[in-house]
């Protein structure tokens, strides 16, 4: 179960943002890509409200309908205009895109727009001898300095997103809670974590094609490194054996204000930002290893988590996730470039 569950969730994680980014106009394209993890926040909500109100082995039967659903509606999307002008198929192309813009396939009648963005397609993968070409991926695609730049700010971010500590911490929601002082019970802590995500990552998904991937980053990374900063004072004001009682709110508040404004920006959106920067011929392979060292951190933030709360103390773990933190929004502010509401064209051109 583990294992096919996992297996469906990087498949989500590493297919969704590649797929949305490929379907959706560069004016919406940040909004539709930031709710893959706002879908993924609501489901964990529903799954904790379930878990706390019906008998365990009732949940399966109603979380199954979901995916039945998805599976009978997807069968009638067509795939992406770029996957179709890849194998040289320019009718299943346009009429792809006719699909997504609006337009009915039958249509003579479509906008200038749609034209230009059709004959944008057509010169990025050229003819049928060019397109065989260019479906093999060579060293020399990936040592341009597009892919380079592309697969360094791509490390970079997952490892902004793990080792912010936001992972970490909400699976050991509880435990942080009670060594806080909170007298919240595990479920109820699930609950009102799970309603801050959902919150900050529908707030993501408004604010990111207005103000921009790169400052909504910035906004929420320093967000955090505030936040974490507060918790670690309070805990380790409490390890000294100050009197911190009418302050006992405190770790609840700082922790709901992390986890909602990482949802805003450090959790949605380098997803989001990978999928636009990556060349698209080698998209794929550099998503697939980006999600893949992704993981790996997770797996690494996770698994030393109790290590690091047992050498460090909950203020020093705490304060390590603050300079990380910290080290995450200096390097976007300094060489993550913005992509909103520019094409690949354009962000190929800025990249290259």
């Amino acid at each position: 179960m583990r294992f096919l569950s996992g297996f469906g969730g990087g498949v989500c994680y590493m297919i969704n943002p590649m797929f949305i980014a490929e379907i959706a106009e560069d004016r919406i394209r940040g909004q539709l890509g930031s709710t893959l993890v706002f879908s993924s926040n609501l489901g964990l909500l529903i799954m904790y409200i379930l878990g706390a109100s019906v008998p365990y082995n009732i949940v399966p039967y109603v979380l199954i309908v979901l995916p039945v659903v998805f599976l009978l509606g997807f069968t009638t999307i067509p795939d992406t205009p770029f996957h179709f002008m890849r194998q040289n198929k320019y009718q299943r192309s346009e009429s792809s895109l006719k699909f997504y813009r609006g337009y009915p396939s039958d249509t003579k009648h479509v906008s200038v727009e749609f034209q230009q963005e059709l004959l944008r397609l057509k010169d990025s993968y050229g003819n049928e001898k060019q397109i065989a070409q260019k479906s093999q991926i060579t060293w020399n695609d990936l040592s341009t300095p597009h892919a380079r730049k592309a697969f360094l700010i791509g490390i970079s971010l997952m490892a902004f997103n793990q080792f912010c500590g936001c992972f970490a911490m909400l699976n050991y929601t509880a435990s942080i809670f009670a060594e806080s002082g909170s007298t919240l019970s595990a479920n109820m802590s699930a609950i009102v974590t799970g309603s801050m995500q959902m919150v900050g990552s529908y707030c993501s998904t408004l604010l990111v094609d207005r103000v921009g991937r790169k400052l909504l980053l910035i906004f929420s990374g320093t967000g955090m490194a505030i936040g974490l900063s507060i918790f670690s004072g309070y805990s380790y004001a409490k390890t000294l054996g100050h009197d911190v009682d009418s302050f006992s709110w405190l770790p609840l508040v700082c922790f709901s204000f992390v986890i909602f404004i990482a949802s805003i920006g450090v959790l949605p959106l380098p997803f989001l930002v990978l999928a636009e920067l990556v060349p698209q011929k080698i998209k794929e392979l550099i998503f697939s290893s980006c999600m893949s060292i992704s993981w790996l951190f997770a797996f690494i933030a996770v698994k030393y988590f109790s290590t690091l709360f047992d050498l460090l103390g909950m203020h020093g773990t705490m304060l390590v996730f603050a300079v990380c933190s910290t080290s995450g929004v200096l390097f976007v502010a300094f060489v993550v470039p913005e992509t909103k509401g520019k094409s690949f064209e354009a962000i190929a051109k800025m990249m290259g």
